[in-house]
């Protein structure tokens, strides 16, 4: 992620805030390894140096994302299925639809959709309905730092986290809600996602098994990013589903 330092600056006074300001996040991952050419052939990248965020590729011509990701956003590129940031098939976009019950405030919704100028080429990510279990294994992927210190790396990566269960979730974020999110908690210290990351997805198995259950959202905790004590949330993705096909729905119409 390359952003000028008074960027940074803001960025990095934003993680000082207590886990009761809930801020979106604003880096990317920390830790994990990096993500092999073809295995996540839906990633999508945004092409915007003052607000970076990572989405995946669910249709010939939409992308999912975080609700966060869209706000005050011009018209961008987009680029999907490269594992070098700024390097795939870029595309432009149509038009983005944030969810229209997003709370920025709260961090509850936090799910949009960016639908592209023209079609591009699959494979999609196939969407789980299994939402996850309490000290389960999860992966999430993006582009970004790979230290708490701020390293940056043009690379994909990708972080093998563990699911909190609902109270511990409730614990750290007090408008927690179970139907439409899930948490992690303290996974392998100096693991975690950061912003950038924003929008990203979490997901389970490899291969023609893989399913994409969760979008990254936001953080909780000092730092927030592979500290100990930091929380991050997710947008659990099948009860919007129903929404999303409306959507697209809407968007082929017009």
């Amino acid at each position: 992620m390359h952003i000028p330092s008074i960027i940074a600056l803001i960025v990095s006074l934003a993680f000082a805030a207590t886990s009761s300001a809930s801020p979106v996040l604003e880096k990317r991952i920390v830790g994990g390894e990096p993500g092999q050419e073809g295995e996540l052939p839906f990633i999508a990248q945004f092409v915007s140096r003052f607000s970076p965020c990572t989405g995946f590729l669910i249709g010939p011509q939409t992308i999912m994302t975080a609700a966060h990701c869209l706000r005050n956003r011009s018209r961008t590129g987009i680029i999907v299925g490269g594992t070098v940031y700024k390097v795939g098939n870029s595309t432009e976009v149509a038009e983005y639809v944030p969810h229209p019950q997003y709370n920025g405030t709260l961090n509850v919704n936090d799910i949009g959709l960016v639908f592209l100028s023209k079609k591009a080429n699959g494979p999609f990510a196939q969407i789980g309905s299994k939402y996850p279990e309490a000290n389960s294994k999860i992966m999430a992927a993006g582009f970004g730092y790979i230290d708490t210190r701020g390293t940056e790396t043009d690379v994909l990566r990708k972080v093998r986290l563990n699911v909190g269960g609902t109270q511990t979730c409730k614990a750290y974020k007090a408008n927690f809600q179970k139907k439409t999110q899930f948490c992690t908690t303290d996974t392998p210290l100096g693991h975690a996602v950061c912003g950038g990351d924003s929008g990203g997805p979490l997901y389970t198995g490899s291969g023609e098994k893989l399913r994409v259950v969760g979008i990254v959202s936001h953080g909780v905790g000092e730092n927030m990013c592979g500290v100990k004590g930091a929380y991050q949330y997710y947008t659990f993705i099948k009860p919007y589903l129903s929404w999303v096909k409306a959507e697209i729905k809407q968007f082929e119409k017009n």
